[in-house]
């Protein structure tokens, strides 16, 4: 390594400088940050308020539906789930039937 000129140990000390201003800087940016998350509030309008329980029963619902999916998968694993072709076929053509008519 071939260091010249006659104040070489400046870019050093510069480098240094630039790293503790950095880390002065960033200390104050959290500082800022930790007091801005303290004041912060959140303030919901009525309309939000009144679809709280919607959102309540689809989460029910996602759980009821989780809890058939878990015992269907049960029955296929063990063979007990038995095929019911005659309502399959039904509820396809009534689907298409419907269909027909929109």
């Amino acid at each position: 390594m071939n260091i010249s000129g006659d104040r070489p140990h400046l870019s050093v000390e510069s480098s240094t400088q630039q790293t503790r201003t950095l880390s002065s800087w960033q200390a104050s940016m959290d500082r800022a940050a930790g007091r801005i998350a303290q004041t912060d509030q959140l303030y919901l309008s009525p309309n939000v308020r009144a679809l709280q329980p919607v959102g309540q029963m689809l989460a029910q619902t996602a759980e009821i539906r989780e809890t058939k999916i878990v015992a269907l998968m049960r029955d296929v694993e063990s063979g007990r789930y038995q095929v019911q072709a005659e309502r399959i076929a039904a509820k396809i053509i009534v689907d298409h039937l419907l269909d027909l008519l929109r």
